[in-house]
């Protein structure tokens, strides 16, 4: 049976709470584990899960905010604040990112969903809607 990287994230926290060794220290020992096992291929994977049992613990949520252009500071502001409504009850932690296929509009995503507010998608709507 594989471990999953989950399991070795939950292993990691668990050990970093018991206080047993440093984390520096644990977080070599896992590396050493994984490479005797020919696994370190999964280390980001396993990496990527810590930090998201990190955000939950924060009741955070990572929202990627994709538009055609780097928003201005007030821009920003404003995303953030349309945001903070799609997602309520959250500390939102944003990642701004650009499209130049964005024709207009904007998109926010997280790991579980997607809200789609780009032009493209109102024309593809339209054509389902149309296409009938």
């Amino acid at each position: 049976m594989r471990v999953q990287p989950s399991q070795y994230a939950l292993a990691f926290e668990e050990l970093s709470q018991e206080g047993a060794l440093e984390t520096g220290e644990l977080a070599l020992n896992i590396v050493a584990l994984l490479k005797r096992r020919d696994a370190l291929r999964i280390l980001p994977l396993i990496v990527k899960e810590l930090e998201k049992r990190e955000e939950r613990a924060k009741n955070e949520l990572r929202v990627t905010v994709v538009t055609r252009m780097k928003p201005t500071k007030e821009e920003r502001q404003n995303l953030e604040s349309l945001a903070a409504e799609v997602f309520p009850n959250q500390v939102l932690v944003f990642d701004f990112e650009t499209d130049e296929r964005v024709l207009g509009g904007v998109c926010f995503s997280t790991e579980e969903a997607l809200y789609d507010a780009t032009i493209l998608a109102r024309f593809r709507a339209l054509r389902k809607a149309v296409v009938l």
